[in-house]
Parts: C-alpha cells; structure tokens; sequence
C-alpha cells in the first residue's frame, strides 16, 4: 500500500519527530512537511533510528 503521511505547519520539532518514529514501526517512509518548524537536536531525537 502507498501512503504519505503530511503535517501541515507543525508547530513542535518534537511532534515532528515522534511521527517519523511512529511511521518507521507501522513500515511507512514517504513524510511530506509542509510550511513545517525548524527540525534541530530534539526533533531529530525524537525520531532516533527513523
């Protein structure tokens, strides 16, 4: 199945994150950011191994 996952302006690097580890666990790749925040230290923990 082809799905793409798209946040729309999220406001928290963090969300960003936890999102891209929730999609890693279910199999998904494919993340679309639109108009998103600024991605740094947090979000890219959030997201460890994704």
């Amino acid at each position: 199945m082809d799905l793409r996952v798209i946040l729309v302006e999220p406001l928290y690097e963090g969300n960003v994150g936890s999102v891209a580890r929730a999609m890693k666990n279910f199999g998904f790749r494919d993340l679309a950011l639109v108009n998103p925040c600024k991605i740094e230290d947090f979000g890219c923990a959030m997201a460890s191994h994704a």
